[in-house]
């Protein structure tokens, strides 16, 4: 089963740890570049890195230059504080999920 980024116990923590807004932040600045004519892929689809997507380096840099700037801080201060509520999140989705398949098992 395939988790939706925006669910709502996902934004609940989000809303009660410090760095959950520069998350966000980082999460909209990627949705809105790669959905920007200026990262289109060649081919018309819509497909990301695997099939020949977008520069990922490229789009990195583009996105912790704006949240740096959004926020004040260097882009390894943000990019260290938006990787580790992502690993976070991950963690929790994960943990979430095990519960679930357990429950389904007993």
């Amino acid at each position: 089963m395939a988790v939706p980024i925006f669910d709502e116990e996902t934004e609940q923590i989000l809303d009660r740890i410090p760095a959950g807004e520069i998350y966000r932040y980082v999460r909209k600045a990627y949705d809105h570049i790669t959905k920007s004519a200026y990262f289109a892929i060649e081919d018309g689809s819509d497909d990301y890195d695997e099939r020949g997507g977008y520069d990922l380096e490229a789009l990195d840099q583009i996105v912790k230059k704006m949240t740096s700037k959004k926020f004040g801080m260097s882009e390894e201060k943000v990019w260290a504080h938006y990787e580790k509520v992502s690993f976070y999140i991950t963690a929790f989705r994960f943990e979430r999920e095990n519960k679930r398949v357990r429950a389904r098992m007993k």
